[in-house]
């Protein structure tokens, strides 16, 4: 992380006007992210939005990350209207870049957050449905945000429903451990001791590692004794 600081920095210096500059500034940015430094980084990332109507710039494999990692920065600092400026201004740039999918699941959070379940189940499709983003991480976490939206409604069959689908149809381990314990939540809520039983027996056997193992273990004790009665 350090490096790529020196080098970005390094390069903002030799080519304080040049071509490069706008690397240099968006690397340092990344940089500063990366020490959890989001005010120093917002501060540089900010200006490279009005780089959009620069053919050169706007090009650049990096530039459409300018959007997203801006609401990324907004949206630790809950701000979350910001966040809907930011993926409304990308949108308008570009409705078919190939980073949208990621700008939109962090649009989806912050509608989450602001309790606007059913606007946020939209967008999360979005990213789900994304070509760019099919199968990817990214709509993993989508999938795993409408499974939360319909747990906090306590709606807990289609919690259920959803969370399985990112059990099921990603190969994340992170997400589907918490999506497997989440199952078992929503099993426990349904008095489906017995599927509970399974379900924590089976998180606890695919992902021995999952920091979901230890909070998983003394539901899966009582979810037992349920299923016996």
């Amino acid at each position: 992380m350090d490096e790529l600081a020196k080098i970005a920095e390094s390069l903002r210096s030799r080519f304080a006007e040049g071509r490069y500059k706008t690397d240099a500034t968006f690397y340092l940015a990344v940089s500063l992210l990366q020490r959890k430094q989001l005010g120093p980084a917002f501060d540089l990332l900010k200006p490279l939005t009005s780089a959009k109507a620069d053919p050169d710039v706007a090009v650049k494999p990096w530039f459409p990350r300018v959007f997203v990692l801006l609401a990324e920065i907004n949206y630790q600092q809950k701000k979350y209207p910001d966040v809907v400026a930011t993926i409304a201004e990308f949108r308008a740039w570009d409705a078919k870049s190939r980073l949208l999918y990621q700008g939109d699941e962090v649009l989806g959070r912050a509608l989450k957050q602001q309790t606007k379940f059913d606007e946020a189940r939209v967008v999360f499709k979005q990213v789900t449905d994304d070509p760019n983003g099919t199968r990817t991480e990214t709509a993993a976490k989508a999938q795993l945000m409408i499974a939360e939206t319909y747990f906090i409604q306590k709606d807990f069959k289609t919690a259920l429903e959803n969370y399985l689908k990112v059990y099921i149809l990603y190969k994340f381990p992170e997400w589907q451990a918490a999506a497997l314990f989440q199952v078992g939540l929503c099993d426990e809520q349904l008095g489906e001791w017995g599927k509970a039983v399974t379900d924590y027996e089976s998180l606890l056997t695919e992902f021995p590692k999952s920091e979901f193992v230890e909070k998983a273990k003394p539901r899966l004790e009582v979810a037992r004794q349920n299923a016996k009665k």
